[in-house]
């Protein structure tokens, strides 16, 4: 559905320069590893391979970065709003972990960016977690000093000029956002070549482990050495599997009429957490 007004869509997939430009797998290949999907994950993956020497082919089934990267909000951020319960259930050196990990992950696109010089609407903003609701005062406080153990740069001032009625804020700054479809075809586009092969419309229906493994999809069989299943949340791995729940997150593309600085908004409020980013 959609209209002058409206959309159904992510903003960033409705653009008609969007167009497929890769093959169909047509029949069988051998490569070092097999990826399948072809989102942010499969195609920074490939990058690293393929830099290291490696053969590499990403199956997809739809078209690169359509899926979970393309109606993604385009919010790049270290903190979570959970430092709290990873610290509860584990200890600050695991905590220390994610906050390198995802520190690493940003920094990671921001270099890609500046390599083959995507225009995708890279900007370090901050991140801004907050409530005006006397029932969560104690769990931002919690969040802050959770957050302290890891060495962040945070704030727990309401910035001046805020427009938002915010009784307890944390503020992280450099943070980003950016245009996720964008980036990743640019990247995808980057990294074809000898070593790297993108097959769109081609759908992965069974895998067999082994030496080699078997991929086998509808239009023809991968071998590799190894397989990688960037596909959001694996299935049949490991039985936690099982237990995840779908759930969908909605968000809602607007002009504002008031002036709101650029930045990563979630407003607290009982149990729920409004994400607000402002491009």
């Amino acid at each position: 559905m959609q209209s002058e007004t409206f959309s159904n869509q992510a903003i960033w997939n409705i653009a008609p320069y969007y167009v497929s430009s890769y093959e169909t797998l047509t029949k069988g290949t051998v490569v070092d590893v097999a990826i399948i999907g072809a989102g942010i994950t499969g195609i920074s993956t490939a990058y690293n391979l393929a830099r290291k020497g490696l053969k590499v082919a990403i199956v997809e089934s739809g078209k690169v970065g359509m899926g979970s990267t393309g109606s993604s909000t385009g919010n790049l951020y270290i903190p979570t709003a959970k430092f709290k319960t990873i610290l509860s259930k584990h200890n600050e050196k695991a905590l220390s972990a994610v906050v390198s990990s995802r520190a690493s992950a940003l920094g990671f696109i921001e270099e890609r960016i500046r390599e083959f010089d995507i225009d995708c609407g890279f900007t370090r903003v901050p991140w801004n977690y907050f409530t005006s609701n006397d029932g969560n005062l104690k769990e931002i406080e919690n969040e802050r000093e959770a957050m302290e153990t890891t060495g962040l740069n945070i704030s727990g001032i309401v910035p001046p000029g805020f427009r938002f009625s915010a009784d307890s804020i944390i503020t992280v700054d450099n943070q980003a956002q950016f245009n996720p479809l964008q980036y990743v075809r640019k990247l995808a586009s980057s990294i074809i070549g000898e070593k790297c092969r993108i097959y769109e419309n081609t759908r992965v229906t069974a895998i067999a482990d082994g030496e080699p493994c078997l991929v086998e999809t509808d239009k023809g069989v991968i071998t590799a050495g190894k397989v990688v299943q960037a596909t959001h949340t694996p299935k049949g791995i490991y039985a936690i599997h099982a237990m995840m729940e779908v759930y969908r997150e909605y968000a809602v593309a607007a002009k504002l009429r008031i002036p709101v600085s650029q930045g990563i908004y979630w407003a607290l409020d009982g149990e729920d957490k409004y994400l607000q980013c402002w491009q």
